[in-house]
């Protein structure tokens, strides 16, 4: 099953019926311009490999798409440009017939299209939206890559952010995030423009701001808020090594500046945070909506009441008790023109209709493209059928990327193994599997 980059892109190539290429490159031969693998490239004739692209998938070259000069078979050696500024001897690589860069675009644009054509759809469960808590990615499952949570933005000394969702540090989500201080002094992370202002409304009330943390360094991890002039902090974790929900209490004034969430770490050391939400606000009706993930909004709604204990010990981090279905809920779509650049943002919002218990936790089922992968190592939800939808799909996008570029007799080739492609596109877009969340129960069935 192939599901992350370097294994969806070796599937592409596969389905060219083109040459692919891998291995480790000579750790006593080669220079700047030119990898040796013996006798692994000795395999091919004289300037077989012209045109084609090396592509060092370890080690940090100055570049890593490189387009072949020359190959010979004697010395099991190809020549490159542009010339690195360090040899390339015991690396790992490949050879391709298409840089790797024009390989990975197809498997983005592939992702997109088949979400478009309604072929291949990623089901899943949000667990971020807490009623009354406009908060937006507040359970940090949405990341811009495996540094960056999306939405928030670091402060103070700056934070260093990780990822979590295969290991001991989550909690209610899949998905929780490791913060460390940039430096010996206090490193923030707030909540970001725009989603801030789904808060303003709450200003001139008491509000009390929760997260849960999981700390092993005590004096450490605290959250707080800001009114945009001074920042109301909670306790520190204990530092036991256990989640904790912090809490902070902000008497807020109509005319702060300012509503700001915030996540706070002392020192390099790092503390997990998990889910959070606020409260206090009063009636509050629409919460930001990650349409990037699920642009076409939610598909079911269910809610519902976690316990909380402001000890910070107890309180329902996964066993919500009885769920109850949602039916009157609204998703509204929204494009933006910024003139005179015209460049297009898209927001959205889900409105919930008034009267829902304060606090309850949403259960929401969507349907989105699948992640889009930027590390070797990320993975693409996808099923084997669905990997190898992909990547036909993928194949398909770069031979007719080339149709224009090649002699007559080479785009008649393309053109006939496009046709293959086409067809196995079809078989599998009729009965590909599912990569899903899935739960089962009656449409007005509460549990």
């Amino acid at each position: 099953m192939a599901r992350t980059r370097a294994q969806l892109r070796e599937l592409t190539v596969a389905q060219l019926g083109l040459p692919f290429i891998s291995g480790t490159s000579d750790t006593d031969t080669g220079d700047t311009n030119t990898l040796v693998d013996t006798p692994d490239l000795q395999q091919y004739r004289d300037d077989a490999l012209i045109g084609g692209w090396v592509f060092i998938s370890d080690g940090s070259p100055n570049f890593r798409h490189l387009q072949i000069t020359n190959s010979t078979q004697s010395s099991g050696s190809v020549n490159f440009i542009p010339t690195l500024s360090a040899n390339v001897r015991g690396r790992t690589y490949e050879i391709l017939p298409f840089s790797a860069i024009a390989v990975h675009q197809a498997i983005d644009s592939a992702a997109h299209s088949l979400f478009d054509q309604g072929a291949l759809l990623r089901e899943f469960w949000m667990r971020s939206i807490v009623v009354g808590s406009p908060i937006y990615n507040s359970s940090f499952e949405l990341w811009g890559g495996t540094t960056a949570v999306d939405g928030w933005i670091a402060a103070g000394a700056g934070v260093a952010q990780t990822r979590e969702r295969d290991s001991g540090n989550i909690g209610l989500s899949e998905t929780s995030m490791g913060l460390a201080s940039a430096s010996g002094s206090e490193g923030r992370l707030q909540l970001d423009h725009p989603w801030r202002r789904y808060l303003f409304d709450m200003k001139g009330g008491t509000l009390t701001f929760y997260c849960w943390v999981k700390s092993s360094t005590t004096s450490h991890a605290r959250i707080g808020l800001s009114n945009g002039s001074s920042i109301t902090y909670s306790d520190y974790h204990s530092g036991d090594g256990d989640w904790e929900l912090l809490s902070v209490e902000l008497n807020s004034d109509v005319t702060d500046t300012d509503l700001i969430p915030l996540l706070a770490v002392a020192t390099t050391a790092t503390s997990y945070f998990a889910d959070c939400w606020i409260s206090g606000g009063g009636l509050v009706t629409e919460y930001p909506w990650p349409i990037v993930v699920a642009p076409d909004g939610p598909s079911t709604i269910r809610y519902a009441m976690p316990g909380i204990d402001k000890s910070g010990k107890t309180g329902s981090l996964l066993q919500l008790g009885n769920y109850k279905s949602l039916l009157d809920w609204q998703f509204y779509k929204s494009h933006e023109m910024s003139f005179p650049s015209a460049t297009t943002s898209q927001r959205a919002s889900l409105i919930l209709p008034p009267g829902m218990p304060s606090g309850a936790r949403l259960r929401i089922m969507a349907e989105g493209p699948f992640t889009l992968l930027d590390a070797e190592t990320e993975t693409m939800e996808v099923t084997l059928p669905e990997s190898e939808l992909v990547a036909k799909s993928a194949a398909k996008a770069l031979l007719e990327r080339q149709l224009l570029s090649v002699n007559l007799s080479t785009r008649k080739m393309y053109l006939e193994r496009m046709m293959l492609l086409e067809r196995d596109i079809d078989i599998l877009s009729d009965g590909h599997g599912q990569a899903a969340n899935v739960a089962t129960f009656g449409p007005m069935m509460d549990y």
